[in-house]
């Protein structure tokens, strides 16, 4: 929760000072929405880095498979990745732009699925020749 509150925290001060610096120029009001959206992205990821590790932990002593818990955190970072540059430039106007980041975000996890779907696959058909 308090990580909540100090990201929703950041983020207002950031957009309170975008919204004055804009008023007055708005030549650093960019800078400003990048800084804090760096700032969150790695706050939020090196918390939910802690997360991961205790749950791979756990996962590795109850002799489970923790690669699948990394390719969903990597997933996850490569979502929020995506689409923070995607709103970004939907911000200054770069639909097309914003689209292709969506685009390849959406690449990039399919290529990380890879490996868990053939996993799925030799397993479906190891069954089936039962």
């Amino acid at each position: 929760m308090s990580l909540l509150i100090k990201a929703l925290g950041l983020i207002f001060l950031a957009a309170l000072l975008v919204v004055f610096l804009k008023k007055k120029g708005g030549e650093f009001s960019f800078l400003i929405t990048a800084c804090a959206v760096c700032i969150v992205g790695v706050y939020v990821i090196l918390t939910i880095g802690d997360s991961v590790g205790t749950l791979k932990s756990l996962m590795e002593q109850n002799g489970q498979n923790s690669d699948y818990i990394i390719v969903a955190v990597k997933a996850l970072i490569i979502a929020y990745l995506a689409e923070t540059v995607a709103d970004t430039c939907r911000d200054f106007g770069q639909q097309a732009l914003a689209s292709k980041a969506e685009l390849a975000g959406k690449c990039v996890i399919f290529v990380l699925a890879v490996p868990i779907l053939s996993n799925v696959l030799e397993v479906v058909l190891k069954y089936m020749e039962l």
